[in-house]
């Protein structure tokens, strides 16, 4: 079953990227696809949570959780900051800045 899971994952961030990839040649397709991976992520969110309250899986320790769950909301903030360059547009440092302070506020 974690095979499956693995490879619904998989299909989800594949489906997410093709989404991404046709923004600007394929408007059509673009506005389609996102049903396509919002549909996959709800089938593996559901499924993985229902493993949870059936007990096929392990919960994971709730401080254990905390910590680590701020460990990486800090790590993608950091990845972010270290994309703000002056190579940038301003649109993309606007973009950039703007999500590191929500993940900022995230924390």
């Amino acid at each position: 079953m974690m095979k499956i899971m693995d490879r619904l994952f998989q299909i989800y961030k594949r489906l997410l990227e093709l989404h991404i990839g046709t923004k600007t040649n394929d408007l059509l397709f673009h506005q389609a696809s996102e049903d396509f991976y919002t549909l996959l992520f709800d089938v593996f969110h559901q499924i993985s949570e229902k493993r949870q309250d059936i007990k096929l899986d392990n919960p994971i320790d709730c401080e254990k959780a905390e910590q680590e769950a701020y460990d990486l909301i800090e790590e993608a903030k950091s990845e972010l900051e270290s994309m703000v360059s002056e190579d940038n547009s301003v649109g993309m440092d606007n973009l950039l800045r703007g999500l590191v302070d929500k993940l900022e506020f995230a924390c």
